[in-house]
């Protein structure tokens, strides 16, 4: 793969001088339709609430480990047993998200138009960075806000690392997203870092695999599995192809398959045991694995939603 690399600049929420990016066109060819719902425009609100609509992250709840956070295409959802309940007001389409350590909820994707916080007065529809302190009821801006949408956010170790896909960049923070550093280009649509290893990357997108030794400065293409939704596993990484197949690596570079999904998947996250995933199907629901992605049991069945 011959990446285009760029030199390192700061990328800060104080800059003065905003630069437009368009979007990366082809960059954002995604993987077999599976985010095809997702706009470039604000989302609108509904008279009515259509519930948990298309998934693009899923966490754990920090504070109990039955209980999952679904970022939808309709804002952020909290499934536990057969409810999924609307956390907050907000609308947003959350695009990446991932949780720290620490219970802070990172998001990125396009504002609703309820939130004057997060709109800019030119009115772009991009969130940038936002963050949540209180499990998703309300979202901040921290960076990048109209500039950015981040389709896939991951830590790697204390380093926030996201794929910009409005001009197919990887940036990496490592103040808790102030300010960015721009480390290559890459149009990727999922990401995640080895959890032994933070320098160890893999990234997917509509050209296929991609690894990445340093960070995310330079990538090498794999010629492996499909790409896919990807996640850290147990040693190493896991992902779930577009047709549904779940393959696991124990270093990014050679994979094997393991099991199979019952469609398409939309997103996937460990869980809090070594051997425990998660993924959201589309027209399916969500699914639990408790071997390392061998087998998986349907615990939540869309469409369904319970309170607001």
């Amino acid at each position: 793969m011959d990446d285009q690399l760029t030199l390192p600049r700061a990328i800060g929420a104080q800059t003065k001088r905003r630069r437009r990016l368009r979007p990366a066109g082809g960059a954002l060819v995604l993987l077999g339709g599976l985010l095809a719902g997702c706009g470039q425009s604000a989302t609108p609100l509904a008279d009515a609430d259509p519930g948990l609509l298309h998934v693009h992250g899923l966490a754990v709840d920090p504070d109990d480990p039955e209980a999952l956070f679904a970022a939808t295409h309709t804002g952020l959802f909290r499934i536990k047993g057969s409810e999924a309940v609307r956390v907050g007001e907000d609308w947003h389409d959350l695009m990446g998200f991932t949780t720290a350590p620490d219970g802070t909820f990172y998001a990125s994707g396009h504002p609703d138009l309820q939130s004057e916080a997060l709109r800019t007065a030119d009115g772009d529809p991009h969130l940038g960075l936002v963050r949540s302190t209180d499990r998703g009821r309300n979202w901040e801006p921290v960076s990048l806000l109209g500039e950015v949408d981040f389709h896939a956010l991951t830590l790697a170790g204390d380093t926030l690392i996201g794929a910009d896909a409005t001009n197919g960049r990887v940036l990496a923070s490592e103040d808790g997203g102030e300010t960015w550093q721009e480390r290559s280009r890459l149009p990727l649509v999922s990401l995640a870092a080895h959890p032994a290893d933070p320098q160890l990357l893999v990234g997917s997108s509509s050209e296929g695999l991609a690894r990445s030794v340093d960070g995310g400065r330079t990538w090498t293409a794999l010629d492996g599995p499909a790409p896919g939704y990807l996640t850290a596993g147990v040693g190493g990484f896991v992902m779930a192809q577009a047709q549904g197949e779940v393959a696991v690596s124990d270093d990014g570079a050679a994979w094997r398959t393991v099991g199979a999904l019952p469609g398409p998947p939309e997103a996937m996250v460990r869980g809090t045991d070594e051997r425990e995933l998660f993924a959201a199907v589309a027209d399916v629901g969500l699914l639990r694995s408790e071997d390392g992605g061998r087998s998986w049991v349907a615990i939540y069945e869309t469409p369904g939603v319970s309170g607001r």
